[in-house]
């Protein structure tokens, strides 16, 4: 006679398989509880163009207040809203909160909040018939002009298996006047172990504000000029390697639309000589600020860009 746990062929769960599945099952409901409670909070990270410092734009980044593990970054829980379906609430809350509080610096700050608000799309929400609605309804809840709005799209994103619902959900917003930036230019995707940019694929012939390169690239780039010059004393060789080839790559894209590319990850100012050297013009990263709560945001943009405190 077979044991129960083999009646279909297959082997009961391991007490791990088990374990992870009951705290899977945990953290989707408490994931849940949170979008409702308002546990779920927003920091915003500047864009900076790099030959005044002028803030472009803020990047908004969810963070989650977990009752018993403290403020989680994005890694650690937005893989499992994707997979349950709850990004979708999610990313709702997140654009109208953006907008709003955009809508409010511009109210109180006027010219010193001439900047846009960019928000991430995951692969899910492009698929889901409800995002131009909901982008919609937030800059009419907000007031906020369509064009002050940025939405952040990797290819591996839009690309992926329905292109369809995707491609009709960004035309459909880009024809609201929303814009687009590119993301994650630099991460391997199918097709591209190097992930350069394809300027072949439909995204790219969106309205695009901005292509920004991810943050790996500008640390390879730097280790990579710290090496011996050359014998002879020349200037060295143009950048090599996959970082050199993604970053060359998506100069070239982003002069092409008359956009500016943004270095992801900046952390040093040496980082930051050298990839304005290289021709990109703006850059995001922990050498201007850490992601800040809406105050030190709102300071921040009253200063002109020193950063104050930070999570």
């Amino acid at each position: 006679m077979s044991l129960p746990g083999s009646l279909s062929g297959r082997t009961a769960p391991s007490m791990a398989e088990t374990a992870a599945l009951v705290e899977r099952i945990t953290m989707e409901a408490e994931l849940r509880d949170a979008l409702v409670a308002g546990d779920l909070v927003l920091r915003y990270q500047p864009i900076v163009d790099l030959s005044g410092g002028r803030v472009l734009a803020f990047e908004t980044l969810c963070r989650w207040r977990h009752w018993s593990r403290g403020l989680l970054g994005p890694a650690e829980f937005l893989p499992l809203a994707e997979q349950s379906g709850l990004i979708v609430p999610i990313g709702g809350w997140v654009m109208e909160e953006s907008t709003r509080r955009l809508a409010h610096w511009r109210a109180r700050l006027h010219e010193r909040a001439a900047v846009d608000v960019t928000v991430n799309v995951s692969a899910v929400e492009l698929r889901d018939r409800g995002l131009f609605d909901r982008a919609a309804q937030a800059l009419d809840a907000s007031g906020l002009p369509a064009a002050r709005l940025v939405l952040e799209v990797s290819e591996a994103a839009a690309y992926a298996d329905p292109q369809g619902p995707a491609r009709a959900n960004l035309s459909s917003l880009a024809d609201l006047g929303v814009g687009f930036a590119v993301d994650d230019i630099g991460v391997p995707r199918p097709g591209d172990r190097y992930g350069r940019p394809d300027p072949a694929g439909w995204l790219w012939h969106l309205p695009l504000r901005m292509l920004k390169v991810e943050r790996g690239v500008a640390t390879s780039l730097a280790v990579a000029s710290a090496s011996p010059a050359p014998a002879g004393g020349g200037p060295g060789p143009a950048p090599a390697g996959r970082a050199g080839r993604v970053m060359l790559a998506a100069l070239e894209m982003a002069a092409e639309r008359g956009v500016p590319a943004v270095a992801k990850g900046v952390e040093t100012a040496e980082q930051a000589a050298l990839v304005q050297r290289l021709g990109c013009p703006a850059a995001q990263g922990f050498l201007f600020a850490r992601p800040m709560d809406a105050a030190d945001a709102e300071a921040y943009l009253r200063r002109g860009g020193r950063a104050g405190r930070s999570d």
